[in-house]
C-alpha cells in the first residue's frame, strides 16, 4: 500500500501490483482437457530445484523453469511460449488480487479487542478493584493466534 498525488495535489491511496513478464507454459483446450484455459508461469527458478517432469514441461514451452504456475480462463489467442505483461490491462480496469495477510502471532486483548488497560495509566497498573463482572469479561477475551488469512482485494488499474 502506498499513495500517489494527482494533478491537484490530492493524496490518493493505491496498491502496487507487480505484473510480471509471465510466460505461457501450457494452453488447455476443451477437446484435450475438458475446459479452455491458459497456464502462466512467473518468477525464475533454478533448474537444480525443479524436478524432471516440470523441466520437460518448461522445455516444451521453450522457457526457463518458473516458481509459480497459475491457470487463467479469460485469456484468448495465447500461444505456447508467449510473454504476457501489463499491456493486457487498460487504465480503469478492476481486477481481484488474492494474497496472504501478514501473520501476527499470539496477540493479547489490546491488539485483538482494542482494550486500553486500566483508566488512563500507562505503566504499573496498580490499585485496581477486581469485581466478579470484570473477571468474567477478562476470561471471555482469551489470547489467541492471529495467523495468516486469505484476503481478496478489488484493485483499479491506474
Amino acid at each position: 500500500m502506498t499513495s500517489i498525488f494527482d494533478a491537484n495535489g490530492k493524496n490518493i491511496p493505491c496498491t502496487v501490483v507487480e505484473v510480471g513478464p509471465c510466460v505461457v507454459t501450457q494452453v488447455k483446450t476443451v477437446e484435450k482437457d475438458g475446459y479452455a484455459a491458459v497456464q502462466l508461469g512467473y518468477d525464475e527458478k533454478r533448474e537444480k530445484l525443479t524436478n524432471k517432469a516440470l523441466q520437460g514441461h518448461f522445455k516444451k514451452a521453450n522457457t526457463t523453469p518458473k516458481r509459480k504456475l497459475v491457470e487463467f480462463k479469460d485469456i484468448e489467442n495465447a500461444q505456447l511460449g508467449d510473454s504476457v505483461s501489463i499491456e493486457v490491462f487498460a487504465e480503469g480496469d478492476v481486477i481481484s488480487v488474492t494474497g496472504t495477510s501478514k501473520g501476527k502471532g499470539f496477540q493479547g486483548v489490546v491488539k485483538r479487542h482494542g482494550f486500553g488497560g486500566v483508566g488512563g495509566q500507562t505503566h504499573g497498573q496498580h490499585n485496581r478493584v477486581v469485581t466478579q463482572v470484570q473477571l468474567v469479561r477478562v476470561h471471555s477475551h482469551l489470547v489467541y493466534l492471529k495467523a495468516y488469512a486469505w484476503r481478496v482485494v478489488q484493485v483499479v488499474i491506474v
